[in-house]
Order: structure tokens, then C-alpha cells, then sequence
């Protein structure tokens, strides 16, 4: 019999393994739709932000994204015609980023997409599991912000 690790050490596995999962489900919900997960978290935050113009540093930031992740994901959603880029008033240097109106079209279907995806993680879960859950994952997502915080020095993004 394989040797089982010690509760304490499973957590971060278990939190890859979920988050594997759940861009495997959602990648393949996105196939007709010709986007990733990772694509459509970006237009799913700015369908929830379309008032206020966006920078890529503001998605990085709010997403947990690298710098480098998040050029290439904005890049391939301007190609397809999602999202357009217009210099910033202000300083010209930055880029202000906007859905297009194939972007807010794309809003139903996320949500739907959304609610299925919870529907699949949530099975068997009564509300007040689902309500611990969702209590317990926060603070591990506090903890971790927290951390990657503290490294960059206290900096926003």
C-alpha cells in the first residue's frame, strides 16, 4: 500500500488538484465558445467592472495573474475581437482596456457556464457545507494574497 501523506501536507495538492479540475471542466464547456478559462476569467472581471476602463496591471493585479500571462491572454482576446485597447487620457504610456460588443455579449454565457461549474463542485453539499466551504476557501485565498502581498513589498500592482 502507497504511502499516505501526512493531512497537514495535502492542502496545496488538493487546491491544484481542484483548480486543475475546474479549468479542465471549463476548458472543455469553452470549446464552442473558442475561449480557455483563463480568457474568459478576464472577461468575466471585466463584465463586472464594464463601467470603469481597466489597465492590464489592474487585471494582473485582481486576477493573480504574471505580467507575461496576462499580455498573451489580452492579446489572443483583442485577435478575436473581445476586448480593444485605447491610450489613457491621462498618461500615454498605459493602455485602457474595454470590452467590445462581442465582449458583453459573451455575458450569458459565462454566467451560465459559471453556474454550472458550481453546480458540478457543490453536488452532494447542503447550504450550510457550501457556506463553511466557501467561508474556509477565503481565508486560504486571504492567506495566500497576503503572502504574495508581503514579497512584492506591500506594492499594488
Amino acid at each position: 500500500m502507497g504511502r499516505m501523506n501526512p493531512p497537514k501536507y495535502r492542502t496545496g495538492r488538493l487546491l491544484v488538484q481542484l483548480g486543475n479540475g475546474v479549468s479542465w471542466f471549463r476548458n472543455q464547456a469553452m470549446q464552442g465558445m473558442g475561449l480557455t478559462s483563463s480568457q474568459s476569467e478576464v472577461i468575466r472581471y471585466m463584465l463586472r467592472h464594464r463601467e470603469e476602463p481597466l489597465t492590464a496591471g489592474e487585471l494582473m493585479g485582481q486576477l493573480g495573474l504574471s505580467q507575461s500571462t496576462i499580455a498573451v491572454i489580452l492579446m489572443r482576446l483583442e485577435k478575436k475581437g473581445l476586448l480593444a485597447r485605447q491610450a489613457d487620457d491621462k498618461d500615454a504610456r498605459r493602455s485602457r482596456i474595454y470590452l467590445t460588443e462581442a465582449g458583453l455579449a459573451m455575458d450569458q454565457a459565462l454566467m451560465q457556464l459559471a453556474a454550472q461549474t458550481e453546480e458540478v463542485l457543490l453536488a452532494g453539499l447542503d447550504e450550510n457545507e457550501q457556506a463553511e466551504l466557501n467561508r474556509l476557501l477565503q481565508r486560504v485565498l486571504e492567506n495566500m494574497q497576503a503572502c504574495r502581498d508581503s514579497s512584492r513589498g506591500g506594492e499594488e500592482t
